[in-house]
């Protein structure tokens, strides 16, 4: 049984539409090849916008989390300390340790930091998710989960930055890839998904270093409700 927070749920909800296009798209009263071609097109707009939201999510719940639950500034992680101390700093120079700060303040700084980051993120490649994280919360290199049976080494991140790819053709010249085609959900979209399990799975292990997860819901049999199989559930909450 695998925990799921908040942001897990918000994409889970916000998938229903991907659902919904590619049912239209099946649909018999979707006649033409110029109709089909532009419900998979939302579908894969929609898809990245999904990804992109759940990134930012994520990222602001754990900060959130991590901001109760440390006992004090030292109980931050390393990187975590380095980046508010930094903000402290810039906002009034005479602090020249953020211990010199009240509690409340710092604690708000954290949770501020990560809505300012997660704002700015506008591509959510491996590598801008990974430092979003990592600024975020103090995880490092989360885009190391990514990994399940079947995939090859490097993969998933590869599939997602095709997807992020043709998001920007279809968005900024409204043509269409070829790799969106009648398949492209099974094969990219999945990736999501999966990408999106693997994710959670890894940074609620990592919240919970910190202390109990008040609003992480448990759910079994884990991501069946998004289209994968017990196995992948396993190995998503061992991640």
């Amino acid at each position: 049984m695998a925990g799921r927070t908040e942001a897990w749920w918000r994409f889970r909800e916000n998938w229903t539409t991907i659902d919904h296009l590619m049912e239209l798209r099946e649909g018999v009263e979707v006649a033409s090849q110029p109709t089909r071609a532009a419900l998979n097109k939302a579908g894969m707009i929609f898809t990245v916008t999904a990804w992109e939201a759940y990134v930012e999510d994520v990222a602001k719940e754990v900060a959130d989390h991590i901001s109760k639950k440390v006992p004090d500034f030292d109980g931050l992680p390393r990187r975590l300390q380095s980046v508010i101390s930094r903000r402290v700093m810039q906002r009034n120079p005479r602090n020249r340790l953020v211990r010199d700060v009240s509690e409340g303040d710092w604690r708000v700084d954290v949770r501020e930091n990560a809505r300012v980051l997660a704002q700015a993120l506008n591509t959510p490649s491996k590598v801008k998710v990974d430092k979003l994280i990592h600024d975020a919360t103090g995880y490092k290199d989360v885009s190391s989960a990514w990994q399940w049976q079947g995939a090859q080494l490097g993969g998933p991140a590869d599939l997602l930055r095709e997807t992020i790819s043709m998001r920007g053709q279809v968005v900024h010249t409204g043509s269409k890839p070829l790799q969106i085609n009648v398949n492209w959900n099974e094969i990219y979209g999945n990736n999501i998904k999966r990408l999106v399990d693997r994710t959670n799975a890894a940074l609620v292990k990592y919240g919970m270093t910190f202390g109990a997860m008040a609003r992480v819901i448990d759910i079994e049999p884990g991501l069946a409700s998004l289209g994968l199989d017990d196995e992948d559930t396993e190995e998503g909450a061992s991640a």
